[in-house]
């Protein structure tokens, strides 16, 4: 959201696109046939509780990109005017659209199409736009904290979140990591990542194996947690009690998968490839997680995984994710080519540069009125 004048790292855009078709596939299993509804222990569930799991850690990498490549950044408050018009453009224009092709009308969800951040109709938008007024706060904080204080206050703030959640206690409203204050927390760790050089001081190696491995034991533990308290209580129950953004395993996995992309390098052919989809993927995001999106197209879409052979499984759960990820790509990629030739972008910058001024003159009459007092 704000520009930071560096050398492009690829394997962050990389990154950018790989988290959000992970998303993508996350938000598959939220159809009508949803990962809990496919028969316990099949052979097809665990494929799909497979799946799952390694992909688990998308959103957390998204809020480490963040601070990875912003704590060193301008704010600009233009960056989010763009993101608010974008997100608008999306939950307005695909609210009003369905309703003629459907002709239904409801007045309360097209007043929450027209506030969608108010409304969080998409939840990390929301939490990053609560997140985005902090980020002069963060950003002093990287630059300004002590390395060891700084390194002591984020372990500290994992290991008693992590804890919170292992007791199923939420005393800081964290929501399993669908907050504002849990992207905040990410925004600093990937900042402290990017200010340290902390992926030139591990392995790529050993940062793949520690993501591949946090992932597994994510994986296993639905079915031990499945088995023991069936065995225990007689129904099913905390299976999915490893399994969140803001536990111990999820986020050892999402910074092993960061660190590993960091360190990748591209042919300039692959780079030209990235570097078209990667500005087009938070696009990805708002548009097939609109709600009509997702329940009038994608559900319906979604076959019964439960039926399907299970070698196949993988094959179409990533087969579909690519077609809605490439569909959606090159909608945004209109929608930006859209906004360049209405100039709405250079609109919010006029804005903000006005702002901007008007501020700095009350600012100064009012500091001058308090020296002559």
């Amino acid at each position: 959201m704000i520009e930071k004048k560096a050398e492009k790292n690829y394997g962050i855009e990389f990154l950018r696109i790989l988290s959000m078709f992970m998303v993508v596939v996350l938000h598959i299993f939220r159809g009508e046939r949803t990962i809990y509804d496919v028969a316990n222990l099949s052979g097809n569930r665990m494929v799909i509780v497979f799946i799952h799991s390694f992909c688990f850690v998308a959103v957390n990498c998204f809020a480490l990109i963040s601070g990875y490549v912003m704590y060193n950044s301008k704010f600009r408050m233009s960056k989010i005017c763009q993101l608010w018009a974008q997100t608008f453009f999306y939950s307005a224009g695909f609210r009003v659209l369905f309703s003629v092709i459907k002709k239904e009308f409801n007045t309360i969800k097209l007043i929450k199409s027209f506030l969608p951040i108010s409304s969080a109709q998409y939840w990390y938008v929301s939490a990053y736009f609560g997140m985005f007024f902090l980020i002069p706060l963060l950003n002093t904080v990287i630059n300004k904290l002590e390395k060891k204080v700084f390194e002591k206050t984020l372990i500290l703030c994992f290991i008693v979140f992590c804890v919170n959640f292992a007791l199923l206690f939420d005393p800081f409203d964290l929501r399993g990591g669908y907050s504002t204050l849990w992207l905040a927390l990410m925004y600093l760790t990937g900042g402290y990542i990017s200010k340290y050089s902390v992926a030139e001081k591990i392995k790529k190696s050993t940062a793949l194996i520690l993501y591949f491995v946090m992932a597994t034991i994510m994986f296993l533990s639905r079915p031990i947690m499945n088995v023991l308290t069936r065995k225990v209580f007689g129904k099913v129950l905390y299976e999915d009690l490893f399994i969140s953004y803001n536990t111990a395993l999820v986020i050892l996995a999402s910074l092993g998968l960061f660190v590993f992309c960091v360190k990748l390098s591209f042919s300039e052919r692959t780079k030209k490839v990235i570097g078209f989809f990667s500005p087009a993927a938070l696009g990805v995001y708002l548009i097939h997680y609109h709600p009509n999106v997702i329940t009038d197209v994608i559900k319906k879409a979604l076959p019964d995984l439960d039926a399907i052979n299970i070698f196949l499984v993988p094959v179409f759960v990533f087969a579909f994710a690519l077609v809605i990820y490439v569909v959606c790509s090159l909608i945004e990629k209109a929608r930006i080519c859209l906004f360049k030739l209405l100039r709405i972008n250079s609109l919010f910058v006029k804005f903000e540069n006005l702002t901007d001024c008007i501020y700095e003159k009350v600012y100064n009459k009012l500091n001058a009125n308090k020296a002559v007092e």
